[in-house]
């Protein structure tokens, strides 16, 4: 696989925010690993850009893409899945939606829970305070006073095409300072040099037409290695401050043609490097879709950007089922649940418990360490097989972020269900007449 494949994957499992892996950090460190090759197939030449180690071959495009597809696609299919919240107490359930075909979701996994602990201090609490009994694997869902009345709701399309000429990236390219000509090189549009001498701008074929810059100059991790001592280092002087990267941020998206307005804005910074990362949160009616930029600067300027050039597309009414065919739906094989990113409300009644405050407010299991071997079943006695019966007691109808097995990404209506205990489920809201059911072999 060669360096820009893997980035067009990483591009395309952009993480969950709520993740514990600090994304933008983790961005701006692929960028600079991946700059510093100019081509080539298999392992890649770096510099280590943390500290004085001596020049190193590293599987950089693999590992990096491996690295996000942990932290993020695992949070996409997971707790990051649901909650398109806005506002800062919220962000833990940004995420991106995958097909079954990419994503790897099987019908297997089709009850498994999506609300619970993201990231690593929450799953060695989990491992730690191990829940008693716990939650069968083999499930049944029973709905419990949901409405059932079919209804419509509004569908929405990304449509990446207008970004996916010539003209456009040049465009671009002009506003971020690349110099070049636009050229396709591996299925990708690129702009500026990839050998880790200057900034360059790639543009992905995917459904939301992923834009990934990174400018070595405005690094400060971009470090000399050297063979005695400290690493050098550049000195770009203090990065903006909170205030001037959202604006900056807010600038730069609308030189991009983008409605700043259309975005909700987080900071993140390392104090003691001279770097400043905003996230920039798509907003339709007011929920965030899933969909992000980041943009990190540093003393010396724009030092990377990423994001999503498609434009949201009204496709109009669709037919949806109600709330109490939704939960069938969770054990329907042709269904189960999605791993898409569900734009509902803000503010909701009853509160969800979410990763370690659910953990720490069930039973504590007693140590069960085994001191002999298990006595064996009794002739003719049953055979263990629990299953339990899940009474979902909520249901609000939103919308989930999809991606069809052709590239094509959806906004599609779907029903965030859910139990009293705080887990959740998000299922597809389409009624079947709504749906091309034809197999992909057909």
């Amino acid at each position: 696989m060669d360096h820009e494949d893997a980035l067009a994957r990483l591009r395309a499992a952009d993480p969950a925010q709520g993740a514990e892996v600090d994304v933008a950090r983790l961005r701006t460190a692929v960028d600079a690993r991946i700059a510093a090759e100019a081509g080539g197939e298999g392992l890649a030449p770096v510099t280590d850009i943390r500290a004085s180690r001596s020049r190193r071959w590293l599987r950089v495009a693999s590992a990096a893409a491996a690295a996000v597809v942990v932290g993020g696609v695992g949070f996409g299919l997971g707790n990051g899945a649901l909650l398109g919240r806005t506002g800062g107490g919220d962000t833990a359930f940004d995420g991106a939606a995958t097909s079954e075909a990419a994503s790897g979701l099987a019908p297997a996994d089709a009850a498994a829970p999506e609300a619970g602990g993201g990231g690593v201090d929450s799953a060695a609490a989990q491992d730690e305070r191990m829940i008693w009994p716990g939650w069968p694997e083999r499930q049944t869902f029973t709905p419990v006073g949901l409405p059932n009345e079919a209804g419509t709701a509004t569908m929405w399309a990304f449509d990446a095409t207008a970004a996916w000429t010539e003209a456009r990236v040049a465009e671009i390219a002009a506003v971020l300072g690349v110099e070049g000509t636009p050229e396709l090189t591996d299925g990708s549009w690129v702009v500026g040099t990839l050998d880790g001498t200057g900034p360059y701008l790639m543009v992905y074929p995917d459904g939301q037409a992923g834009l990934n810059f990174y400018d070595p100059a405005a690094d400060p991790w971009n470090c000399e290695a050297v063979r005695e001592g400290a690493a050098e280092c550049p000195d770009l002087g203090p990065a903006p401050t909170d205030d001037e990267a959202r604006q900056l941020t807010r600038d730069l998206l609308a030189e991009l043609g983008l409605d700043p307005a259309a975005f909700e804005y987080e900071v993140s910074k390392d104090e003691g490097a001279g770097w400043i990362s905003v996230a920039a949160y798509q907003l339709l009616d007011g929920r965030r879709t899933g969909v992000s930029w980041w943009a990190s600067y540093s003393g010396g300027g724009l030092q990377s950007l990423s994001g999503s050039l498609a434009a949201l597309v009204d496709l109009g009414t669709y037919p949806v089922v109600g709330a109490e065919e939704a939960v069938s739906r969770i054990t329907d094989p042709r269904f189960g649940t999605i791993g898409g990113f569900s734009v509902l409300p803000a503010a909701r009644g009853g509160g969800v418990l979410e990763g370690d405050a659910m953990v720490e407010d069930q039973v504590v299991a007693p140590d069960t360490t085994p001191t002999e071997p298990p006595a064996p079943l009794a002739p003719g006695a049953a055979v263990p097989w629990p299953v339990e019966d899940v009474e979902i007691t909520g249901a609000e109808l939103g919308l989930a972020q999809w991606t069809t097995a052709d590239g094509v990404s959806l906004l599609v209506p779907a029903w965030e269900l859910s139990a009293d205990d705080g887990r959740t489920w998000t299922v597809l809201a389409l009624a079947e007449d709504a749906l091309d059911m034809t197999s992909v072999e057909d």
